[in-house]
């Protein structure tokens, strides 16, 4: 089953849409939106979105980071797939601890391993 949606959380002006350029070149019938606020993103994700989550979100949310994030939402019943937008190893490796699937770094969007990996998880 396809997934629905891939929403970018936490990102500045550049980057979302460096992103949104990407996801909807990869997933031209993936809805890709963004979103810098907490109840925003309360009221779009489901089980049927990718998250992909900023390190150091830049918004109006109630935790600090993109990590803390990841933890919080995965405890919901309904929890979207996850991935950490990071180029920090030990960043990935914690977030995959409180329940992302393992993400990538910005200078690793074009990459094959990347468009690989974010295949398998939106075409999952």
């Amino acid at each position: 089953m396809m997934l629905e949606q891939i929403l970018l959380v936490g990102h500045c002006v550049p980057d979302t849409f460096m992103l949104k350029s990407k996801m909807q070149q990869l997933f031209p019938d993936v809805a890709v939106n963004a979103t810098n606020d907490q109840s925003d993103l309360a009221a779009k994700a489901d089980d049927k979105t990718l998250l992909l989550v900023n390190r150091v979100l830049d918004g109006m949310f109630d935790v600090e980071g993109g990590i803390e994030l990841i933890g919080k939402m995965a405890q919901e019943s309904t929890a979207p797939k996850m991935m950490l937008i990071s180029n920090f190893a030990e960043s990935q490796d914690q977030a995959v601890n409180v329940g992302a699937i393992k993400g990538f770094g910005k200078s690793e969007l074009g990459s094959p391993e990347t468009e690989d990996k974010l295949r398998k998880v939106v075409q999952a």
